[in-house]
């Protein structure tokens, strides 16, 4: 008796995008329907060849509405912002949808935007999942899986560390989310460094190292 396998769209080729796709090629269990790229150097390729794996004979688009027509069971969403309205679409057409880029939960603060998405699941009988590695993984699943290892538990410490000069996007939403005024940002120019620590202080810890740079 064959496995059954889904057809699963990719939709951006980012770091997590990529990460997704080469999973989908080589997962017996997932058949490729297609590839929707951002950069116009990656339209026209095999999508194998974006993540150094032989031909899959799906060939890379930036074209929405072909995905749209595409058929597939889910799509895989890994752009760097979300799109409510991208996603309904896909929903409608039948398309099941799970984003890395959320939203996530469906809390108060959220529910325009899932009443929106729960709407078009009904009208299109499918279902949508937002999840990542954080959250959804590192900050949720992983530090519970772990504690079946202890016998004795005094605190759970979750540190979420990010590239904020490569991931401008994010930072902006950061200093949002905080008040401060995108003017008043500080930059890395304007920050202060704190001193290298000698070696006889090395490796400091994270609470010496935040002290020496609020100093």
């Amino acid at each position: 008796m064959s496995e059954k396998s889904y057809r699963v769209v990719q939709w951006a080729t980012g770091t997590v995008g990529k990460t997704a796709l080469k999973h989908f090629i080589e997962n017996p269990a997932i058949e490729l329907a297609g590839v929707w790229v951002s950069n116009p150097e990656k339209v026209g390729k095999d999508a194998g060849e974006l993540v150094g794996l032989p031909a899959t004979g799906v060939i890379t688009t930036s074209d929405v509405e072909q995905i749209i027509a595409t058929d597939a069971d889910c799509v895989f969403f890994a752009g760097l912002r979300q799109d409510l309205d991208l996603y309904c679409r896909f929903l409608r057409s039948g398309k099941n949808v799970v984003s890395a880029a959320g939203p996530f939960n469906p809390t108060k603060r959220y529910r325009d935007e899932f009443e929106k998405i729960e709407a078009a699941c009904r009208e299109g009988g499918t279902s949508y999942h937002g999840c990542g590695v954080h959250p959804g993984f590192s900050g949720d699943i992983l530090p519970l899986t772990l504690t079946r290892l202890m016998n004795r538990i005094d605190r759970i410490e979750v540190t979420e560390v990010i590239d904020k000069l490569r991931n401008r996007w994010s930072t902006s939403r950061s200093w949002a989310s905080v008040a401060i005024p995108t003017s008043c940002s500080p930059t890395p120019a304007a920050r202060p460094k704190p001193p290298m620590p000698s070696k006889a202080r090395w490796p400091w810890s994270s609470k010496d190292w935040a002290r020496r740079s609020r100093s």
